[in-house]
């Protein structure tokens, strides 16, 4: 086998070879050819995402989960400082009996006010 190959190595195989050692019961369509792969991908921006994600959102019914401000671009997220901040505010408002107000939504609302 080895003889053979070296004397012709590009040798088509049979038209009922198939792979390792694999037979076709009919012949391959000589015409045949797979579809053209491509893997590139185009690169989208951040908020190109965020529309994209928005809309299958809402086409499932679903409320948006993000936040537009958080695509803006002069929007800086809180520094460890203000998160303390926040959490200390949250425990207060729990400690306190104050439901609504123990939720990040209303942290950030008390936070906007002030």
């Amino acid at each position: 086998a080895h003889a053979e190959i070296r004397s012709n190595p590009t040798k088509p195989r049979g038209a009922l070879e198939r792979g390792n050692y694999g037979t076709r019961e009919k012949a391959k369509d000589p015409k045949f050819q797979y579809p053209a792969k491509n893997w590139q991908a185009t690169k989208i921006s951040a908020s190109q995402r965020y529309n994209r994600i928005k809309q299958l959102l809402t086409k499932r019914g679903v409320a948006p989960i993000f936040e537009e401000k958080r695509y803006a671009k002069n929007y800086h997220y809180p520094t460890p400082g203000q998160l303390f901040k926040l959490h200390q505010q949250k425990l207060e408002a729990k400690a306190k009996g104050d439901k609504a107000a123990a939720t990040k939504k209303a942290a950030v609302e008390t936070k906007k006010k002030a």
